[in-house]
């Protein structure tokens, strides 16, 4: 009788199944539970979190009698109480951070703030035996690791009209704007029929002969104004509103259909709207860099998924990161840069500028984060039409 000591070539095929098969189900099993624990410890750490802050503004709104409300910023509210006590709530949506008087709270990177609210009701009908009017807070905290659920602060108060003052209400040109810690102001841009083109921030200012180190990779953390600190909070102008017309605009007749699927899927994505303004000029002058991108400069992104449109066709190409240059990121092509290392900032007609102001567009934050009732030459910024016809917050913002 013949032994058969050896493996036959079923037998090994059998058993490289049976274990790529048992492999498979225990990785998916390690992956299920590694993403039960993270939802977990997400949820846990928001939900602790929350809690902390609700704490901190109940505190003071039952134990002192609230004497006013009013706007400190585009994202912020200060809260005066009876005792002297004055306490400001800024959301600072770009840090992603929540502030009430000296407490800061950071949300974690999987989250991201929703749309801050609020709503005063002044009702006839007494909701206490003293109070007859309503104040609702709502700032929601998104997860996207939690199903898109809410673990943001909605804080309600009943006060007394006759005892307390409630003044929202701001102009443009005294709005605060807070982006990593850094105070900046709302900026209009009109056209010749004083239509309103464009609102702005300003994110990065440069002067001349104020170059920064060779260490590029720290000075965007500094929290100095005149550095970029404020280009890591880049991401909360990312804009959808819009994206049609401009994707409409650019100049997509001569591309193959695959460029052009690509520039619609990316501009889908959320886009930029920038602009660079040299030595202090007027910006009702149109003297400046006005155009969209797609890629994020902050997080220094590749040029890959670059596309770009021009609002006044004085730019020749969008804003890049730099690694090798004297400087930080440049308009492609051209000599004309920011964040200079050494040497001199060129503006766009390659002459020595004196200074540089980075600005980006923010209609879709001031939709979603402005807790002010901001007005521009008497109207709700809010309710504003924009030159080209379209309003700046469509309802569905």
């Amino acid at each position: 009788m013949k032994n058969n000591k050896g493996f036959t070539l079923i037998e090994v095929a059998v058993s490289f199944i049976l274990v790529s098969t048992i492999s498979i189900v225990l990785l998916q099993l390690v992956l299920s539970l590694k993403e039960v624990y993270l939802s977990g410890d997400v949820k846990t750490t928001l939900l602790n979190k929350q809690g902390i802050m609700t704490k901190y503004i109940y505190d003071d709104l039952n134990n002192k009698d609230l004497r006013s409300l009013s706007t400190c910023g585009l994202s912020c509210i200060t809260f005066t109480y009876s005792d002297g006590t004055v306490k400001n709530l800024l959301v600072d949506p770009g840090n992603k951070t929540i502030k009430y008087g000296d407490y800061i709270l950071q949300i974690d990177n999987s989250s991201y703030f929703g749309k801050l609210n609020v709503d005063i009701d002044e009702t006839s009908t007494a909701l206490t035996s003293k109070d007859d009017s309503l104040i609702k807070i709502t700032i929601p905290v998104i997860s996207k690791l939690l199903n898109n659920e809410d673990f943001g602060f909605h804080i309600i108060k009943t006060y007394n009209r006759a005892d307390t003052t409630i003044n929202l209400n701001s102009t443009l040109e005294n709005t605060i704007v807070t982006i990593s810690g850094v105070d900046t102001n709302l900026t209009a841009i009109d056209d010749t029929n004083n239509k309103v083109r464009g609102l702005f921030v300003k994110l990065f200012r440069q002067t001349k002969n104020n170059f920064f180190g060779n260490d590029f990779n720290n000075f965007i953390k500094n929290t100095n104004a005149n550095t970029f600190s404020s280009l890591v909070s880049l991401p909360a102008f990312k804009m959808t509103m819009g994206k049609d017309d401009i994707i409409q605009d650019l100049s997509i007749s001569s591309l193959s259909e695959k460029e052009k699927r690509q520039i619609i899927q990316s501009y889908q994505n959320g886009y930029y709207s920038l602009l660079l303004n040299y030595n202090d000029t007027n910006l009702s002058s149109s003297n400046y860099y006005w155009w969209y991108q797609t890629n994020n400069i902050a997080s220094k992104e590749a040029l890959k998924g670059f596309y770009v449109g021009f609002e006044n066709g004085l730019a020749p190409n969008g804003l890049t990161f730099n690694k090798t240059g004297n400087y930080w990121s440049n308009i492609v092509g051209q000599t004309t840069n920011i964040g200079v290392k050494e040497g001199n900032i060129f503006d766009q007609n390659g002459s020595i500028a004196n200074s540089v102001d980075l600005y980006v567009e923010a209609r879709e934050y001031i939709c979603k984060y402005s807790l002010s009732n901001v007005t521009y030459n008497g109207t709700n910024i809010k309710d504003l039409v924009l030159s080209d016809g379209d309003k700046i917050c469509p309802s569905a913002a």
